[in-house]
């Protein structure tokens, strides 16, 4: 009776670190990826809350796809920014590519997405630009501080050729030419009109055309422990999606509620 015991209990710790050892095979490796709160294509509606967004799903679905998961921090640029470069986190959303942060980020060959960027200004505001950066001498521009817009227009901002008046958020970078406080607002197409409409002011704004540029939009990566492989199956995974066409769908979802 005693060995049938002793028997039963080994052939029940076994079973039981079977069990064990199944469900930390199941694990996924988590990937902390730091963030700035754009909508909508990062929302963190509040503090600490799980963060939602066009960005967000296509990150998600993309680690799903891969056996990861992330590990959100979202913030300001400045603060995003600095967790990745010092180490802090392993990857940043959303992030446009430039020369400097190449030599500190790696930078998949496949965008996430691409903005179209645009001047939006006050309906009854009748100024008018030719799609030439002299046409813009002397006007007031609100853009988000530290952001982004198109080489050449980046390029005159610094050298003051175009006045730059900067804002914390897009709300308030499209309240100000709503407000017509300033002549102009610089902004993704989606990512204005989403604000403006957030903000109240959706019927005071509208485009001033053309299209001051396309901007591909990354997630980057910090160097640190990069291998091949891992770069190789995010660029092939992330053309699979874009193939696929589920990025457009995951951005028709968030916009259909809403027509601009």
């Amino acid at each position: 009776m005693y060995r049938i015991i002793c028997t039963a209990i080994i052939i029940t710790l076994f079973l039981i670190s079977l069990v064990v050892s199944s469900h930390a095979s199941e694990r996924v490796s988590v990937i902390s990826v730091s963030g700035l709160n754009v909508e909508p294509y990062i929302i963190q509606s509040k503090a600490h809350s799980p963060p939602s967004g066009i960005v967000i799903d296509i990150v998600d679905l993309l680690f799903h796809r891969l056996g990861y998961q992330a590990d959100y921090h979202i913030s300001v640029w400045a603060r995003a920014y600095r967790e990745v470069t010092t180490g802090q986190t392993a990857a940043l959303i959303p992030a446009m590519k430039t020369p400097e942060r190449e030599l500190l980020l790696w930078y998949p060959s496949e965008p996430l997405l691409t903005l179209d960027m645009y001047l939006f200004k006050a309906k009854d505001n009748d100024i008018q630009w030719d799609g030439t950066i002299d046409s813009l001498k002397g006007v007031k521009i609100a853009s988000i501080r530290g952001g982004k817009v198109t080489p050449e227009f980046d390029k005159a901002a610094v050298e003051g050729v175009i006045h730059i008046e900067n804002r914390t958020n897009f709300e308030l970078v499209i309240k100000a030419a709503a407000a017509q406080r300033t002549n102009y607002a610089v902004a993704d197409k989606i990512m204005g009109f989403w604000a403006a409409q957030k903000s109240g002011v959706l019927s005071q704004v509208e485009l001033s055309p053309p299209l001051l540029g396309k901007i591909p939009v990354f997630i980057a990566f910090s160097k640190d422990n990069l291998t091949p492989e891992f770069k190789r199956t995010i660029n092939e995974e992330l053309f699979k999606i874009k193939q696929e066409g589920k990025i457009q769908q995951i951005i028709d979802k968030y916009l259909e509620k809403d027509s601009f």
